[in-house]
């Protein structure tokens, strides 16, 4: 899944930060096609849980679409490569294990960093959370080079 299992970090292995994010992504030997990016908002209002929050992010953005790309390429959707970035104020409390059955298909890779809200509420003693969330969804190999 683009993460060690029993961590709660991840990355994209071998990103080049220096391509053109909108167009081809290196990673290490692979070299891939990004075609399509759509963002989600989640929330744990009442019970600060930032596993919750970013697991609703996720379906924010998933369940808005209804993404075709690997019938029109001819592509299988497991070959589908989802680079999920999620941003919340503790990272580490963000369970990814929980966060991969989200996914009905495709190969999700997790990048987990320090963004998104905790907003303090004057009826409670802990935060509401915030979760920013990016999915995009990429392909091994360069478009029409099959």
């Amino acid at each position: 899944y683009g993460y060690g299992h029993g961590s709660n970090k991840a990355s994209f292995p071998g990103r080049n930060k220096s391509a053109k994010r909108n167009r081809v992504l290196n990673t290490q030997d692979i070299v891939m096609t990004r075609l399509f990016s759509e963002f989600g908002i989640g929330t744990s209002l009442r019970h600060q849980d930032y596993t919750e929050a970013a697991l609703r992010g996720i379906k924010d953005a998933l369940w808005r679409n209804s993404i075709n790309f690997a019938e029109i390429l001819g592509r299988s959707k497991s070959d589908m490569i989802l680079e999920v970035e999620i941003a919340v104020q503790s990272p580490s409390k963000v369970d990814v294990d929980k966060l991969v059955h989200a996914f009905p298909y495709g190969k999700p890779r997790f990048s987990i960093s320090k963004g998104g809200l905790d907003v303090w509420q004057a009826d409670s003693n802990i935060p509401a959370v915030i979760a920013n969330v990016a999915i995009s969804l990429s392909f091994e190999g360069q478009i029409g080079s099959q």
